[in-house]
């Protein structure tokens, strides 16, 4: 028995190249072996595990990145609000100076067309000042011809 346990032995275990006597294999290599094939339950639990992991923290990042865009868009709304708002105070604005431009340039036109119309009107009272005048003339002159 004692020979047996010290013939030199490899590792069943394929792609190991490990070498050693039997009783090595035996009592601690065969048990911590890399290359060992585990039992089928172990390896089961194992998978299971490392799929509940990776299905928690994609479920983890799917949530966080549900949240983020949720806020996104809550921003990017604020944000649009905001920017109606801006447009609209730019656009009332704009408005205002365009009426009170256009109400200068109205008073302005009315102003200067009273101001012409006096002034005809003003010469025409000359002129007709003028032809009463004359005819003042003429009507003494018949007078006084007559």
């Amino acid at each position: 028995m004692r020979l047996i346990k010290q013939l030199v032995v490899n590792c069943c275990n394929e792609g190991c190249s490990w070498q050693g006597c039997l009783s090595s294999l035996l009592q601690g290599h065969q048990n911590n072996c890399n290359f060992s094939i585990r039992r089928g339950d172990d390896l089961d639990k194992k998978v299971e595990q490392l799929v509940q992991t990776l299905e928690t923290q994609l479920m983890l990042k799917i949530s966080t990145l549900e949240i983020k865009h949720q806020q996104d868009i809550k921003e990017l709304k604020l944000k649009h609000e905001q920017d109606i708002k801006e447009l609209k105070l730019k656009v009332i604005s704009t408005y205002e100076e365009d009426i009170k431009e256009l109400e200068l340039k109205v008073i302005s036109t009315y102003e200067e067309d009273i101001k012409e119309l006096k002034l005809k009107l003003q010469q025409s009272e000359n002129r007709l000042q003028l032809l009463e005048e004359k005819e003042k003339e003429l009507c003494e002159k018949e007078k006084q011809a007559a």
